[in-house]
């Protein structure tokens, strides 16, 4: 409903009440689920399931990496960019950051 409004230049509370009046039925809340995305595109794209010692090892490569990562960071490189070539999660980055004292830059 909210899409179909906002595509309309209208309030989703407008719109329903004139799909009442015109006797339109409206689906059920479970059926507006399936005219959603497929999860294979939602998640296309996503982190591959790891092991722990995985994990593990990409932090200890990026912690190796120290001086080179707060370079990069300094020069501009974003967490976001780190979180895909370590294959790290943006939070885990974010907080290594912080703890070495790096000055966070604003988006």
């Amino acid at each position: 409903m909210s899409r179909i409004a906002d595509a309309y230049g209208v309030t989703p509370g407008w719109l329903t009440l004139r799909l009442d009046e015109w006797g339109v039925p409206r689906r059920q809340r479970h059926e507006a689920h399936l005219h959603r995305r497929s999860a294979q595109r939602v998640f296309r794209g996503r982190m591959v399931r790891r092991s722990k010692d995985e994990v593990r090892a990409a932090q200890a490569e990026f912690v190796d990496q120290r001086t080179d990562v707060i370079a990069r960071y300094r020069d501009g490189e974003s967490v976001a960019s780190f979180a895909r070539s370590f294959n790290l999660s943006h939070s885990w980055i974010a907080e290594r950051l912080t703890e070495w004292g790096v000055r966070r830059q604003d988006p």
